[in-house]
């Protein structure tokens, strides 16, 4: 298992976690050259849609699972972040299809930027590595005319493994 860093209490630094990977994402989706902005999924669905900035991701939280291998437990997340943006109620079903194909393009471009930097490079995070590798194909389910300001796009899902196991000692007194 890889000897993890000096952790103060609370401290998870260079372990592969959700929130680790959000980040990642976020820094990936926001330097995209559309302008998108990154959300959670919850504010997505609650009333606070009208305050939004579209295009955007918005990032479900992950399903995570530990899957054994040799005998040891390696830690699994399924990444599920819609690319969406909006159209007027009136729109034809043309400008509907622009935006599937738009939003469709552009969550394909980040995950390769993903697939590139985390997973062909083994890339790191604020100093710490973020050893991944690829499970599932990515699969991009359309979504349109959702909730009442019609946003349309893609939801991109995909399951990614943390390639190295910690060593669960270092949690423990």
């Amino acid at each position: 298992c890889r000897q993890l860093p000096e952790l103060s209490p609370g401290s998870f630094a260079g372990v592969v976690t959700t929130d680790v990977l959000y980040e990642v994402w976020q820094d990936i989706v926001t330097r995209h050259v559309a302008g998108l902005s990154f959300t959670h999924e919850t504010n997505v669905t609650k009333d606070q849609d009208a305050e939004l900035d579209y295009p955007l991701a918005a990032w479900k939280l992950p399903t995570t699972m530990s899957i054994r291998v040799a005998e040891v437990n390696f830690d699994t997340f399924t990444l599920s972040i819609a690319f969406l943006d909006r159209t007027a109620a009136d729109r034809s079903g043309v400008e509907m299809m622009r935006v599937h194909s738009r939003m469709n393009a552009i969550a394909r471009q980040c995950w390769q930027k993903f697939h590139d930097d985390y997973l062909v490079n083994e890339g790191a995070w604020q100093g710490y590595d973020v050893p991944m590798e690829w499970l599932t194909d990515p699969v991009y389910t359309p979504i349109w005319d959702e909730g009442t300001m019609m946003r349309t796009g893609v939801a991109l899902e995909v399951t990614v493994k943390a390639s190295e196991v910690e060593c669960v000692d270092t949690y423990f007194a």
